[in-house]
């Protein structure tokens, strides 16, 4: 078992900024659910440290994936396999970690361990909990 006692977490911008209501819009396109994600990071309080996931954050790391991409196809053997840009997941969290982190977070992992909610239901019996109940 891992114990966080922070998680950092991109965010769509604010609603009411200049990307807010498109970006917005993409993340409940995609089904990521904004609003949802907004009640339950207020649930986690000071453990949760959301991060604006914002057109730049975007590019830098559409920018670094990139890079590591076309870095990656010279590498072989174990170069190849080592953690790098070019997983996508590992780029977010080089990004994120480039952020203003709050003291004592000295580093951000990406983890992806379940693609969708139906596969994490599958495999953990989730099930809804009522945040008011004690």
């Amino acid at each position: 078992m891992l114990l966080y006692d922070r998680l950092v977490i991109p965010v769509p911008p604010q609603l009411d900024g200049p990307e807010g209501s498109v970006e917005w819009q993409r993340w409940s396109n995609n089904g990521w659910q904004p609003r949802r994600q907004a009640e339950l990071i207020s649930i986690l309080g000071d453990a949760a440290y959301p991060i604006s996931w914002d057109g730049f954050r975007q590019r830098q790391r559409a920018d670094l994936h990139g890079a590591a991409l076309g870095a990656l196809s010279a590498q072989t053997g174990a170069e190849a396999r080592r953690p790098s840009a070019a997983n996508p997941w590992f780029a977010t969290a080089m990004v994120l970690a480039a952020d203003r982190l709050p003291r004592r977070v000295t580093a951000v992992t990406a983890v992806a361990t379940y693609r969708s909610a139906d596969r994490l239901a599958e495999a953990v019996q989730m099930h809804d909990v009522d945040p008011g109940a004690p």
